[in-house]
């Protein structure tokens, strides 16, 4: 069966780091890593 090039999907590029998912990777990133590693329960990133 053959497919045509509209049938392929792209995976969108992720970036490394970009731990809240909005498609940067920033301070804010950083500051949800500390709280996770420090334990802080308000925040818990996504797997």
């Amino acid at each position: 069966m053959r497919g045509n090039i509209e049938d392929i999907s792209v995976p969108d590029k992720s970036i490394e780091g970009d731990i809240n998912a909005d498609g940067e990777f920033n301070v804010s990133d950083a500051v949800i890593l500390q709280k996770w590693l420090l334990n802080v329960s308000d925040y818990a990133p996504d797997d």
